[in-house]
C-alpha cells in the first residue's frame, strides 16, 4: 500500500503593503461568475472543521466590516483552508489557490462530510503549523503593466492590466487580464517591439496591479449590485 499524499494548505492571502497589511495580489483569480463563486463557497465552507476558532477577527482590507473574518480551519482529505477563504471568496471575488480550485471543480463541487480521523489529525496540525512562505517565483513574481493613453487611461485607471513572468525553462510569457479575469496569453508587448502596435504602457508596482484587479472585479461581476 501506497502513503497518501501529504496534505497541502491554502494560504489566505499572496502579500503584505509596506506597512504590513495583508493583500491579495494581481495574480490571484477573482471570479467574476456568480454561479461558480456561490459553489466554491458552498464546498469551502461544507467540509468537515478540523480546527475549530471562536469569535471572528477584523477584516483588514475593510475595517469598517469590523470583526467579521471567520478562523475555523477545514479539509477534505486533500487540502487544508481556512474558513477566510470562503469569506474572502464571497465578499472580494478572491478564489482560493488555483491548485485548490481545480481539486473542488474536479470533485463536482461536492465536499466530503467526514474525512478519517487521522486525516483530520494532520490537517490539524498543518493549520497550527507556521512555515514561511515560499519565495515568490514564475507567475508569482511577475512584473505589471498598465496599458494607458492619457489623460483619459493614466496608470491608476488604464485599459488594460498586462504582466511579464519567466517560466521554469526560462521562457518570456506575456499576459493580459480579460473581463473573464483569468490571465490569457497577449501579443501586446512583441506587437508594440515590433512597431505593428501604437499602444503605450508603464510599469506599475504588483499593490496598484492588484487594486486595479480589485475595482475591475467589482465592476464586472455577474452580480454586481445594482446591474
Amino acid at each position: 500500500m501506497t502513503d497518501p499524499a501529504p496534505l497541502r494548505i491554502a494560504a489566505v492571502f499572496d502579500a503584505v503593503d509596506d506597512d504590513g497589511s495583508p493583500y491579495f495580489s494581481a495574480d490571484r483569480r477573482r471570479v467574476v461568475d456568480a454561479a461558480e463563486r456561490e459553489s466554491l463557497i458552498r464546498y469551502l465552507e461544507a467540509a468537515p472543521i478540523v480546527l475549530r476558532a471562536s469569535g471572528f477577527e477584523a477584516d483588514p482590507l475593510d475595517p469598517a466590516a469590523g470583526r467579521a473574518v471567520p478562523l475555523s480551519y477545514r479539509t477534505d482529505g486533500v487540502w487544508v483552508w481556512q474558513d477566510a477563504s470562503a469569506y474572502y471568496l464571497r465578499t472580494r471575488g478572491c478564489a482560493p489557490d488555483d491548485d485548490l480550485v481545480a481539486h473542488i471543480t474536479s470533485r463536482r463541487f461536492q465536499a466530503p462530510s467526514t474525512v478519517p480521523d487521522e486525516l483530520s489529525d494532520a490537517a490539524a496540525e498543518l493549520a497550527l503549523s507556521t512555515s514561511p512562505p515560499p519565495p515568490a517565483t514564475g507567475r508569482k513574481a511577475a512584473t505589471y503593466f498598465a496599458s494607458v493613453s492619457y489623460p483619459k487611461y493614466p496608470a491608476e485607471a488604464p485599459k488594460g492590466l498586462w504582466r511579464q513572468w519567466r517560466n521554469e525553462q526560462g521562457w518570456r510569457v506575456d499576459e493580459s487580464l480579460p473581463r473573464d479575469m483569468i490571465w490569457s496569453r497577449t501579443s501586446a508587448f512583441i506587437d508594440i517591439e515590433l512597431g505593428e502596435s501604437d499602444k503605450e504602457y508603464e510599469e506599475i508596482p504588483p499593490r496598484l496591479a492588484a487594486r486595479i484587479a480589485d475595482r475591475w472585479w467589482a465592476d464586472w461581476r455577474t452580480d454586481r449590485p445594482g446591474s
